[in-house]
């Protein structure tokens, strides 16, 4: 398949060389820093970066002058932080409620007891919010009752006091510092109070936010990953990169964050390459990269390629559950019930009650075709993570299998609304439209998911198809071709062209899109297409009196059922009309035999010659 065009960023990554001892040490400090604010998801990814560095990778540590300045024993006890040594441990059982009320006791006592009563307070909110969210599957009849605003959600009035609250403290610590001089910046308030925004609904401030702290110190990765997960648009994701190319140094961790961001802006191929050279300049095997590469040769229909990834986790990490809900999607579609099963039943038995696992049974079901169980499934994930755009995608394909149109348009709206940026929801609609014969309506999804993936030809071939239902011919063509030229998925494009051309007796060119689709098809397109291809060439190279390519091209029709009778009466009459032109030439009384001596080469065109569809 051809590159994706656009812009990207991979330039900037040519011959990358990590100096990976500084690489185990800014992620000790990662760890140690966020270990002892309660940021439990953070110390998980650094651990397992450490995890998986190499020997090579320790050698240079150790032998290298660097050094980390070790926080306090957070868990040395005395009378005055008891609550805080408490607070830590019900933070790690996940009983953040109760660790809040401890952390209120001690959180005037330093700027990280502080901060770590008003993340514990942040956390208790976000968790009612999950609780309130997966309400929506008892309401979902109800009208509105799935899309609420920030300001109509029933923890709003709290996280608004929240926030008040830690620009206060912002405000103090303004206060208290040097007149004239630079005010400090606590990046990790900072960062909470970006969250908090992110909960009231005010993206743009609080990506205003991560930036700083990013600007401030590069090594905090929970800044980058909130900017990946909550960008709306392609200049706030664009905007991390300027600010890396206008300094002077660029962080390793910046390189890594351009892997997920160009994925994000569906630039997958260009993802891979800059995993790929992450990888070879001295991260190696990690699995979080390698799970991004798996997930964007899916999502440019390279599934060989991406259950190889997926194989290769596994092997390193087998019980790694993230991510592997994206294995699944990919096993569906390659129609392997075998693995999927194998994938599915094995996560069942470690991780029951993660919503990676829900997602991979809901495939497993979906496959069987049993849809209410998948959908049972699919929810089930929803109700543990109900900000999971792809999961409304599956809902809604479930739906449409069933033909509840007003449930699929409900889910796949839904699924817009949470990932904006998603191509799969909108494509879901048009299709959806399509089946509905509201071909205006299908047109208009179609445009929408193009835009977010102008080089993907399944999107081209979709636009293109609903301009033919319009009757506007020349976008078709134009997207057909443009389709056929960033690399054909499914080899339509030139068959669709093909058909056009006919209808427009424009046969030269019908005929150049049809030799060229069997040249390059032959193996993968399905037989009712191949059939309609030959059996058009094969009559057409009779009226013109080409009577070998005729004949080639109708033996090529025995080859399909639908075509056989028709291609055998073909031959018979190449043979004939050829006999009667060399009577006449010859002016001979008897009739010569026929001899066809047409070589596979007389049929083949070559393939680096780019079929002229130009107007």
């Amino acid at each position: 398949m051809d590159s994706f065009s656009g812009p990207s960023f991979v330039d900037n990554l040519a011959d990358i060389q990590i100096s990976m001892d500084e690489v185990i040490t800014d992620l000790q400090w990662l760890m140690l820093e966020c270990s002892q604010r309660c940021m439990s998801d953070t110390v998980k990814w650094a651990s397992e970066m450490l995890e998986y560095c190499s020997n090579e990778a320790y050698e240079a540590y150790e032998s290298s002058e660097r050094t980390i300045e070790i926080p306090p024993n957070p868990y040395e006890i005395t009378y005055e932080n008891r609550h805080v040594v408490f607070g830590r441990s019900l933070m790690a059982c996940q009983e953040v409620h109760r660790a809040m009320y401890f952390f209120e006791k001690s959180k005037e006592m330093s700027p990280l007891n502080k901060f770590l009563y008003y993340w514990s307070r942040y956390l208790s909110l976000t968790q009612k919010a999950l609780e309130n969210d997966a309400e929506i599957f008892e309401k979902r009849g109800e009208q509105g009752s799935n899309d609420l605003t920030p300001m109509e959600r029933p923890e709003y009035a709290e996280m608004s006091e929240l926030h008040t609250l830690l620009l206060k403290e912002k405000s103090i610590l303004q206060m208290y510092a040097k007149k004239g001089g630079k005010p400090p910046v606590d990046i990790y308030m900072e960062y909470l109070t970006g969250r908090v925004e992110l909960s009231l609904g005010n993206p743009e401030l609080a990506l205003t936010r991560f930036l700083l702290c990013i600007k401030e110190e590069p090594r905090f990765w929970p800044a980058y990953e909130s900017i990946l997960q909550h960008s709306r648009n392609e200049k706030q994701l664009r905007d991390v990169i300027g600010q890396f190319l206008e300094s002077t140094s660029t962080h390793w961790l910046q390189h890594v964050y351009e892997v997920f961001a160009l994925a994000k802006l569906n630039q997958h191929l260009e993802s891979i390459q800059a995993a790929r050279r992450l990888i070879m300049g001295g991260l190696k095997a990690q699995p979080a990269l390698l799970v991004q590469m798996a997930i964007s040769f899916h999502e440019i229909y390279e599934n060989t390629e991406a259950c190889e990834q997926f194989r290769n986790i596994a092997q390193i990490d087998p019980l790694r559950i993230e991510g592997m809900e994206q294995y699944s999607n990919t096993l569906f579609l390659m129609n392997n019930k075998a693995d999927l099963y194998k994938l599915a039943y094995r996560f069942l038995a470690t991780h029951r009650f993660k919503w990676e696992t829900c997602v991979m049974l809901g495939n497993y079901y979906a496959i069987r075709g049993e849809h209410l169980a998948a959908i049972k499934f699919f929810e089930r994930a929803l109700r543990l993570n109900p900000y999971n755009a792809r999961c409304w995608t599956l809902i809604g394909h479930e739906y449409m299998e069933m033909k509840n149109h007003s449930a699929a348009c409900i889910a796949y709206r839904k699924a817009s609304t949470i990932s904006p940026d998603d191509p799969a929801p909108y494509y879901g609609l048009a299709t959806m439209y399509d089946i509905l014969k509201m071909h205006a309506y299908s047109h208009r999804y179609y445009l929408l998911a193009y835009n977010l993936r102008p080089m993907d030809s399944r999107m081209l071939i979709g636009l293109a198809e609903s301009y033919l239902k319009l009757n506007k011919i020349d976008d078709a063509k134009k997207c057909f071709l443009k389709a056929f030229q960033v690399g054909d998925v499914e080899g339509t494009a030139l068959l669709a062209l093909g058909k056009i051309y006919d209808k427009l007796e424009d046969s030269n060119r019908a005929v150049q899109a049809f030799q060229k689709y069997l040249v390059l098809y032959v193996k993968v397109a399905p037989e009712q297409n191949l059939a309609t291809a030959a059996i058009y060439l094969a009559r057409f190279f009779l009226r013109k009196k080409k009577f070998d390519l005729s004949y080639g091209y109708a033996m090529q029709c025995l080859d399909y059922e639908m075509t056989r009778d028709e291609g055998r009466n073909l031959m018979i009459d190449a043979n004939q009309m050829k006999a009667e032109q060399l009577r006449a030439s010859t002016s001979q009384p008897s009739t010569p035999a026929v001899q066809h001596n047409l070589s596979t080469a007389d049929m083949v065109i070559d393939e680096d010659d780019e079929p002229s569809f130009e107007d």
